[in-house]
């Protein structure tokens, strides 16, 4: 056939082709999504189908709108628009039990009155009460613990004008609705689909998880002195939210980490500038991966008491198992005289006009490390706990506990009896929940009370233990509004390439990575900013000046780095927050202790949310008959021309 009879033959097709269909043009939508978590009684969270799920976009807007959803459910597979005042654990429930819900996307429109999806007694299995019935958190439903087989997302609030953000997607689908879902229709694809399947042990064998965990941080104002006496401070620095890449934990953990690092910045420049010469030493302790079982202390606690090295390595390390620093082993607990663990004072409840803190401890002792707090004299009251109360709240303190039960401790938290925090364990638990003020008076009043306990003499005569509320304050910004040079100064210090990091506050520990030469194993941001915040305010030393780390560390020490182009030395390491139930037997993980938490994580293609207009699929398919027919037409005409030509110039 001749060249002119393929561009006649191409020209009739594509115009034919162009007429005969109208296929849907896909957009991408920014959310997170709900993703799949396994243990030994098995799997929760969500998945999709392997290749997605599809359906109308229809809108939920209040409780009416899901009433008139029940009475008159629609016929065809739709993607609920949901708005989060609306978004709980039964309305979900009852929505996935028609099949015609192919999947949900949560409009983070308003927060609801409360949400909170985890247990009335968070993390009650691994904590010194699990037979308990008490409720610390009277919103909890323990909803992040379902499971579901559609596909969940939050979308992301963006309050700009962007394709696509929440407000966009919310108006799309009360389009559907105003036009009685008549054609066209706005309507969305969902993938989320999760690898794992069965409980912890079965996606392990079958490669399709990997354990939670990352890195915890502790740290000192100097090495760690095996003659004296140590006192414990520690809060929690991860935290959980139904959809995890919202999870900023706020309240609950985000404001008792900056205290920590404030009270640790404040002794660090005590001891710089000669002020003291205490006898006893701070060790603060900012650990991850409590919300799954305490992983951060109980591996801390586990690997103090149990750690062997077989193979020591350079620089203070251990090549088998695996360890950048074995600083930790400087750490008996036998030495610990006091431990102190500050949990959920972002937002503080006043008598008067001072705001009030509660002391909890196990048993309700008071004793010497009690008595301290109950005597500071400061612009905030420290209140005994109800007796009321099981005993302390669930807190890093009851790992410690668990091997040492006679540590004499406090829990220093902004309740008495129950959580004051109704959004506990959610995304709602964001910067809005705080109050930096509260924050800094209670960094103030553990500064000024453990400066006494480790025997630096009455504060305010000697030193000003203030806790700067401009640090304090960027501090919080930092963990719970975005680490990028914005919001957070510190970061064009602490991080010499953010390029490949998403900036946006996220708390969850993520998953474990088993690779031994990836010494830090860093999954978040989060985990790095703490880290190397404490590094630089509990800086010992500094000489020589660099470019970047290896400049300084030929080794491969840990505690040594470059820091504003200077070689800095700290008394800061992390250290690896991930349950003892795991190790690697043969290359791969198994579970070797099943009494630990066994929480893994799903492997997971890349999730998408797409939205597209479908017309009506009956006048598509009249469309594409039609088309087909056209071109069927043309493919004859195309024949019938070249035959009629072929026979009239045959003779050349």
């Amino acid at each position: 056939m001749h060249k002119w009879h393929f561009a006649i033959l191409f020209s009739l097709f594509v115009h034919s082709d162009g007429q005969a269909t109208s296929l849907p043009m896909y957009e991408g939508v920014q959310a997170d999504p709900c993703t799949t978590l396994t243990d030994l009684s098995g799997s929760i969270g969500c998945t999709s189908p392997r290749h997605g799920s599809s359906g109308v976009l229809y809108p939920i807007d209040s409780t009416s709108d899901y009433n008139m959803f029940v009475n008159s459910p629609p016929t065809a597979d739709s993607i609920i628009v949901i708005s989060s005042t609306v978004f709980t654990q039964d309305v979900v429930d009852k929505l996935v039990s028609y099949p015609q819900v192919t999947g949900i996307l949560v409009d983070n429109d308003a927060a609801p009155a409360q949400f909170s999806p985890v247990d009335k007694y968070p993390q009650k299995r691994w904590g010194l009460h699990p037979d308990s019935t008490y409720t610390w958190n009277p919103p909890g439903d323990d909803f992040v613990t379902k499971r579901y087989t559609v596909p969940m997302f939050s979308l992301r609030d963006y309050n700009l004008n962007t394709p696509n953000s929440d407000d966009e997607i919310r108006q799309k689908a009360k389009s559907n609705r105003d036009s009685g879902f008549a054609y066209p229709q706005w309507g969305a694809t969902l993938k989320a689909w999760m690898h794992a399947s069965g409980d912890a042990a079965t996606c392990l064998r079958r490669l399709q998880c990997q354990p939670l965990g990352g890195q915890s941080t502790w740290s000192s104002y100097a090495p760690v002195d095996t003659s004296k006496d140590l006192i414990l401070l520690t809060a929690v620095s991860d935290s959980n939210a139904f959809f995890h890449d919202q999870a900023t934990g706020a309240n609950a953990d985000s404001a008792s980490v900056a205290a920590a690092l404030t009270v640790l910045e404040l002794m660090s420049s005590v001891v710089r500038q000669g002020f003291a010469n205490f006898t006893r030493q701070l060790v603060v302790g900012m650990f991850t991966g409590e919300a799954f079982g305490f992983l951060g202390s109980r591996k801390f606690v586990d690997d103090i008491v149990n750690f062997r090295c077989d193979d020591q390595g350079g620089g203070g390390s251990c090549n088998s198992p695996y360890k950048a620093s074995l600083a930790f082993q400087s750490i008996k607990l036998a030495k610990v005289s006091q431990m102190v663990h500050v949990t959920q004072i972002g937002s503080l409840s006043t008598s008067g006009a001072v705001p009030s803190v509660y002391l909890h401890r196990e048993g309700h002792v008071n004793d010497a490390l009690t008595q301290a707090f109950y005597d500071y004299q400061g612009n905030l009251t420290v209140l005994p706990a109800s007796m009321a109360t099981p005993g302390i709240p669930p807190s890093s303190t009851e790992s410690f506990l668990r091997q040492q039960p006679l540590i004499p401790h406090a829990v220093i938290a902004g309740f008495n009896e129950q959580y004051t925090n109704k959004y506990y364990g959610s995304r709602w638990d964001n910067a809005q929940q705080l109050n930096v003020s509260h924050v800094c008076a209670v960094s103030t009043m553990l500064a000024q009370t453990i400066y006494g306990l480790l025997g630096g003499g009455n504060a305010s005569l000697e030193f000003d233990l203030t806790a700067n509320c401009s640090r304090v304050r960027q501090i919080l910004i930092c963990l719970t509004v975005g680490i990028n040079a914005s919001y957070c100064p510190d970061v064009a210090t602490y991080f010499y390439d953010i390029s490949g990091w998403d900036s946006t506050p996220n708390q969850y520990v993520s998953v474990w990575t088993r690779y031994a030469w990836n010494r830090y194993r860093i999954n978040t941001m989060t985990q790095k900013y703490i880290h190397d915040y404490a590094f630089d305010v509990a800086q010992s030393k500094t000489a020589g000046s660099c470019e970047s780390d290896g400049d300084c560390n030929p080794g491969d020490n840990p505690n040594v780095r470059c820091l504003r182009k200077v070689c800095t030395t700290s008394s800061t390491f992390y250290h690896d927050a991930i349950s003892p139930a795991f190790a690697i037997v043969d290359g791969a993980w198994k579970i070797v202790n099943p009494d630990e938490p066994t929480m893994t994580e799903s492997n997971w293609d890349a999730t998408s949310v797409e939205v597209y207009l479908a017309d009506n699929p009956v006048s598509e398919v009249v469309i594409l008959i039609v088309g087909i027919a056209e071109i069927l037409a043309s493919l004859g005409a195309v024949w019938f021309v070249r035959r009629l030509l072929t026979k009239r110039f045959h003779s050349f």
